[in-house]
């Protein structure tokens, strides 16, 4: 590869409350609040292990209704290191499980979850 290093990529889940979607990912999934911006707040960034997600407010989640007709639409994969402590740690939260753990024959094992506005994500151990 030539030229400058990608660093980080970063993926923007479309809610309708930026605010309340980043108290939600706080509460439900464990992740920090790292900024909300705008009055009323437009943008958030939540991360969790330094790694961050983040939160655009608009009118209408615009993957919402595509995510509840495909089970397997997922927005973002979360890599950690073990994905069944992080599955004990979503469920005594509460958190809205899409899929329960699932272990494919690529070697990773994920569980999928859902925040209010229908954005799916997977927490994901990688064999």
């Amino acid at each position: 590869m030539t030229g400058p290093a990608v660093k980080s990529i970063y993926p923007v889940f479309f809610v309708r409350d930026a605010a309340q979607a980043a108290a939600h990912y706080q509460a439900a999934f464990g992740f920090k609040l790292d900024f909300l911006f705008g009055q009323p707040t437009v943008f958030a960034a939540v991360s969790r292990g330094g790694h961050r997600i983040y939160l655009r407010g608009v009118d209408a989640p615009n993957f919402a209704s595509l995510a509840a007709r495909e089970s397997q639409l997922i927005l973002a994969m979360v890599e950690v290191d073990d994905v069944e402590a992080v599955f004990a740690d979503l469920v005594s939260r509460g958190a809205d499980i899409a899929q329960g753990l699932t272990r494919y024959s690529w070697g990773g094992t994920d569980v999928h979850v859902r925040d209010p506005d229908g954005n799916v994500f997977s927490f994901v151990t990688i064999d």
